[in-house]
């Protein structure tokens, strides 16, 4: 029974151009991990389509079946990363898909990801829409952004301890958006163009360093369901 699952070096091309010289890990969690109060949840979700949608569909049948936990869940993931995220310094994406709604759900994969990174392995990074619920700090060492849509969720996030990553109808609505939360936007450099890959990047690596300059990540609507998405946005 699955419910979460980890590739250890990923052909997605924006995570990475160069899988050789370059590996990045992700992992993937049934979307019974998610919140409901995420605006994309069969809403526009990036991985529910196209070759993303293959593996999320997987793994919610089996969640759904199974009536699976966040907690359920959360061990899964965290067992594929201590047991096979390579200690190589390669970083992991988590939650391609997925997210960790609970508290309990995120010390379970922070956990996981720390005791890997001790004996080798590299950065982790992911976004959550739960920054209303589970504070950064549960987190550990994984660098996560709250993932946000408006001001409003920009300024509360900071005061739960995220950086924003906001979702943005353009690169230029985002920098209004968080301008209006008295923070600076910057457009995904992997969608800009200012970087080949999330792996050349690094910014959401360092998403605490980000909100200490009082700065945050703009993403615009890609994939099929960006115009979904637009709507929501």
């Amino acid at each position: 029974m699955s419910l979460a699952s980890i590739t250890l070096a990923t052909a997605n091309r924006k995570l990475t151009r160069d899988p050789r010289a370059r590996p990045v890990s992700v992992t993937r969690a049934a979307q019974r991990s998610c919140p409901r109060s995420c605006p994309f949840l069969n809403s526009g979700c990036y991985a529910e389509s196209g070759p993303a949608g293959i593996h999320s569909s997987r793994l919610n049948r089996v969640a759904d079946t199974a009536r699976a936990s966040s907690r359920d869940i959360a061990r899964q993931e965290a067992r594929a990363i201590a047991t096979q995220w390579p200690i190589d310094g390669r970083p992991l994406r988590l939650h391609e898909v997925g997210d960790a709604r609970t508290v309990t759900a995120a010390r379970i994969l922070a956990r996981a990801v720390a005791a890997r990174q001790a004996s080798g392995a590299g950065l982790a990074w992911s976004y959550t829409h739960a920054y209303d619920v589970v504070r950064r700090r549960e987190w550990g060492s994984v660098s996560v952004l709250a993932s946000v849509e408006t001001a409003a969720q920009a300024r509360a996030a900071r005061r739960a301890g995220y950086a924003p990553a906001m979702v943005a109808q353009t690169a230029a609505d985002g920098i209004r958006k968080l301008a209006a939360a008295g923070i600076q936007g910057i457009p995904c450099p992997a969608e800009s163009g200012a970087a080949p890959d999330c792996a050349s990047c690094g910014l959401c690596m360092r998403a605490d360093r980000l909100r200490e300059l009082r700065r945050g990540i703009i993403f615009t609507p890609h994939g099929s369901g960006a115009r979904r998405v637009r709507d929501k946005v």
